[in-house]
């Protein structure tokens, strides 16, 4: 039987197919992993962003917590008169938003952005004066059970301490006290650190009280140890027996821009009333925008929070449209971005700002 051999062009035109097809799936293969890369690059930033929101929230509201008898910000430096850096009069704290300047954050303004005609305070620094419960309460280290940080007087009734208790002692024991420990040793809890009035750490908030007050103890001649509280100022704060000591700490959080790249940052303050090193948290954050609404009945914070996705290889980025911050056309556009957005209501603010 005579058989019919391939031509020239049935064998070039097969072999263009082949090439086709294989150029297709190579596309297609491209396509797949180019939008595998960006999902994860985008879930990458969202959790990114998270993370951002979830530091906030821990901290945001419980700020203002223990100091409702503070009505507005110059109660709140009033109380905590020695430290010097919560002495600015253009913090609005508890929750104080700052604008800083455009090199990065490498040095942040007080150039407070507040229209006193609607009472919204706007900005991509905050300065957050908040209370929480001791999470190392103090241990013992002979084995014996946590004592609790909650005070009693030596007749169960209520006691107004001044700003001159500090020189005079005052009556209030720790609820576990039986006098078989030396607070001073259980080194576990923030409080009783020693130290001056300068020192955030040894000051304490309680909530029946409402005014923040500075903490020492005095070891007596029966080895009993009694808790010191010195208010701030003549006019005296009110203690309650049954009330349980909050720790009072005070951070500033924003975006540095370095050698490291953009990164979410915190400072806190040392032990002379001033700001000490900045901690790196969390990278990839390009800027962060927060608005504080006082107009509502409770105030309202929220925040966003612009997070780089990597950069944009198909180009430049547009500022996008549910980003209401600042927008480097030199900078932010050569990144892809994310935006992640949060919102609280802040009870606890409601006597500094109505």
């Amino acid at each position: 039987m005579k058989r019919r051999a391939f031509i020239l062009t049935e064998i070039l035109t097969g072999m263009m197919l082949q090439v086709m097809f294989a150029v297709v799936l190579c596309s297609a293969f491209y396509m797949i992993l180019n939008f595998s890369t960006s999902a994860q690059q985008g879930f990458a930033a969202n959790d990114k962003g998270q993370m951002v929101i979830a530091y906030f929230d821990s901290r945001i509201r419980n700020a203002g917590l223990g100091m409702w008898k503070c009505h507005g910000s110059a109660d709140v430096r009033a109380s905590l008169v020695s430290i010097t850096a919560l002495q600015d009069t253009n913090l609005c704290l508890p929750v104080a938003i700052v604008s800083s300047d455009d090199n990065g954050h490498e040095t942040v303004s007080h150039d407070i952005s507040h229209d006193n005609r609607t009472g919204v305070y706007s900005g991509n620094v905050v300065t957050l004066l908040y209370a929480h419960k001791d999470t190392n309460e103090i241990t013992s280290e002979s084995g014996n059970p946590p004592v609790r940080l909650i005070l009693i007087t030596d007749n169960l009734q209520s006691k107004t301490v001044t700003n001159a208790e500090r020189s005079t002692r005052n009556n209030f024991q720790l609820i576990d006290n039986k006098g078989n420990y030396n607070i001073s040793s259980y080194t576990s809890s923030n409080f009783f650190k020693g130290g001056n009035n300068e020192n955030i750490r040894n000051y304490a908030v309680m909530e029946s009280s409402g005014i923040p007050v500075y903490t020492s103890y005095n070891r007596r001649a029966d080895n009993s140890d009694w808790v010191n509280l010195q208010a701030p100022s003549a006019a005296g704060v009110t203690v309650y027996p049954m009330s349980e000591m909050l720790n009072l700490e005070c951070q500033k959080l924003y975006v540095r821009k370095d050698a490291n790249g953009y990164n979410f940052v915190f400072q806190e303050l040392n032990s002379s009333g001033s700001w000490g090193k900045f901690y790196y948290h969390t990278k990839d954050i390009l800027d962060l925008y927060m608005t504080l609404d006082t107009r509502p009945a409770v105030p309202i914070f929220e925040l966003r929070v612009l997070v780089s996705e990597g950069f944009n290889e198909q180009g430049t980025t547009t500022k996008p449209k549910d980003w209401p911050g600042r927008w480097k056309n030199t900078g932010f556009d050569q990144y892809k971005v994310h935006v992640s957005k949060a919102a609280w209501k802040l009870y606890n603010l409601v006597p500094q700002f109505h």
